[in-house]
């Protein structure tokens, strides 16, 4: 529908305009900001980044209505149709175009999509204007059909991109905001006076330097988003980021304000909505929090959300609600945000939360946690529904077991016992937690004979909520030299061990651990994986490259530049073809020695190109 619009009007084909509309240079685009391109904030948005005299952008509702958004130098308007025709007569009316053929083919939607998104292999008919416009994005160069059709700013923001040209300040600025913070804080300056897409980036700018507890002398960004609220209400990241600042500013009463102003403008953002619940949470208005809370759900799994509802619902004394929420909490949380809802609940100064402290600490690995708000609960409501539930947990025996798996040599590899000298190894650990596993940081240590630990290191797991076991990957050590050793794993009360020889150095276990193949001419492995970790390897390793090497060696005889003497370096006066036929094993453990302190050495290449290559880099 919108090719036909643009035809109708005169414009540019829309799949042509898709490909080129620059995104706007801040993370989440025209979504984060407006809810879209098809709103009105998205409309003002796309006629600022594009430079045009107009931008018309639309959709079409589950009721078969057409929504059309036009933004132009003389503003922003929004209207709503029953039909097509009379849609095209509003936006011809306001533009002042008499609109000529309109035919929508719903049929080609697909194909124009397609074409929307820059893909030409299916498309039929005459796409000259999409493979400029394409050209154009990809290399910054401008057809003379094409740039004739656009906005002189849309042609320089291509070409200033690919051709290292200047970009457009907002976009040089997110580009450059982890540079100097100084050379930031101007640019935020600048962009606070500019357009609305560069006072978003300016709010963004110096949201980031806040964060980050830098000095923005002065510069706000609490006041530019509540700036930004009167300059472009319609769009819903200001309300949103005025939200932040009311909530930074301990007032819930605008928070709430500013975002039901949110939610009016994209009501199927969950994140607006769970912050909408948490405003009316902190007003005391639980039945509001729980509604808000519940709306969000029902638009995104959010584990924020959810547990913002059991919190409303236990203060409400709701205990078969609270357990439902915290529980399907629990189950989505995928980024630890149980606890920051811990916390909450502490915030809430009601005793009676004790419960529901132990209920998401036991759940989550804190045990001791756990145990203390369990505890305490029972102190203060000995007798009350959920005392028995406190009490059997605290009933429950804790059991943490820890044992060593595997010991590799790399964290892909295989099971490398017995390891050598200078070697890194990195064993795999099994946990086991009853009722769950505590969350705990699990340690590695090796010990020599004398009890001294040489090597230790230690690594903070990431615990699913609900864990009872745990397959992880601990913390590498290194044996420094040969001799007898005990490595030791230790998380949270459980402890293992393992007594372990140290042999000499090793080759082949070396280009191993560095992830090298051996390979001949014809890209055969010359050792697997477990030759390469075994007891022979190294001999293996320069038995079977002296094979290839000198299997090499009748064909080097056929080219000139291999049969004659080497003009310098060590091998002076030999000739590859020699060498390659005479090969001995210290030439092939010298070749071997380069290749592990420069891997590239071989690389994925085979070891005759690569023991060519070492010798003519000689010096």
């Amino acid at each position: 529908m919108a090719e036909a619009f643009a035809e109708a009007l005169g414009a540019p084909p829309a799949t042509v305009s898709a490909i080129l509309l620059p995104d706007l240079p801040w993370r989440g685009g025209y979504q984060s900001a407006a809810g879209g391109l098809d709103t009105l904030g998205g409309a003002r948005l796309g006629l600022e980044v594009s430079g045009a005299d107009w931008f018309l952008t639309g959709k079409v509702s589950a009721k078969e209505e057409v929504w059309l958004f036009l933004a132009s130098k003389k503003g922003l308007e929004a209207a709503r149709f029953t039909s097509t025709a009379l849609a095209l007569a509003w936006v011809s009316r306001k533009l002042g175009i008499k609109p000529g053929n309109f035919q929508p083919n719903l049929d080609h939607e697909e194909a124009l999509q397609r074409l929307a998104e820059g893909s030409l292999d299916q498309a039929t008919g005459d796409t000259s204007l999409h493979q400029a416009a394409l050209t154009l994005r990809a290399s910054g160069t401008a057809s003379p059909r094409l740039a004739p059709l656009l906005p002189s700013d849309l042609v320089a923001f291509w070409v200033g991109l690919r051709q290292s040209q200047s970009l457009p300040p907002a976009y040089l600025a997110l580009l450059d905001q982890d540079a100097d913070p100084k050379n930031t804080l101007q640019a935020a300056k600048k962009l606070l006076a500019g357009k609305i897409y560069e006072r978003v980036s300016a709010l963004l700018l110096l949201r980031k330097l806040a964060n980050d507890g830098l000095d923005t002398q002065g510069l706000s960004w609490q006041e530019a988003a509540r700036e930004l609220t009167t300059l472009a209400p319609e769009l819903p990241l200001a309300w949103e980021e005025l939200g932040y600042a009311a909530f930074d500013n301990h007032d819930p009463a605008l928070a709430k304000q500013v975002l039901e102003r949110a939610v009016s403008l994209v009501p199927a953002s969950a994140r607006y909505w769970t912050n909408l619940g948490w405003a009316n949470y902190l007003l005391g208005d639980k039945a509001n929090a729980i509604r808000a809370s519940l709306r969000a759900l029902s638009l995104e799994d959010t584990s924020t959300a959810a547990y913002n509802l059991g919190l409303a619902r236990a203060l409400y004394g709701d205990l078969i609600g609270a357990r439902r929420a915290y529980t399907y909490a629990l189950k989505i949380d995928q980024e630890e945000e149980f606890e920051a809802a811990i916390q909450d609940l502490h915030d809430s100064q009601d005793p009676r939360m004790n419960y529901w402290i132990g209920f998401l600490a036991e759940r989550t690995g804190n045990i001791q946690q756990a145990h203390r708000a369990y505890q305490a609960f029972l102190a203060a409501f000995p007798n009350q529904t959920l005392s028995r539930t406190a009490q059997k947990a605290l009933s429950k025996p804790v059991k943490t077991n820890a044992a060593i798996g595997t010991l590799l040599l790399r964290p892909d590899g295989l099971e490398a016992r017995p390891f050598r000298a200078g070697e890194t190894i990195f064993p795999v650990v099994l946990l086991s937690g009853e009722p769950f596993l505590e969350r705990a940081v699990l340690r590695v240590s090796l010990v020599d004979t004398q009890g001294t630990v040489v090597a230790s290191g230690e690594k903070k797991i990431q615990l699913a909520t609900y864990s009872t076991g745990l397959e992880e990957l601990g913390p590498a050590v290194v044996a420094p030299k040969p001799g007898a050793y005990r490595l030791e794993v230790r998380y949270g009360s459980a402890t293992a061990s393992t007594e372990l020889q140290i042999g000499a150095p090793s080759l082949a276990r070396g280009l191993y651990a560095v992830g090298l193949e051996i390979r001949g001419l014809a890209h055969n492995l010359l050792l697997s994986e477990s030759e390469m970790l075994g007891p022979q390897g190294d001999k293996l390793l320069v038995e079977r490259i002296q094979g290839e090497l000198q299997v090499s060696a009748p064909e080097a005889m056929r080219h000139a530049n291999l049969q004659n003497p080497l003009p310098s370096g060590p091998f002076k006066g030999k000739s590859m073809a020699s060498l390659l036929q005479e090969a001995s094993p210290q030439l092939v453990r010298q070749f071997l020695e380069a290749a592990l302190e420069q891997p590239d050495l071989i690389g994925d290449t085979d070891v005759v190109n690569a023991f060519i290559a070492w010798v003519l880099g000689q010096k």
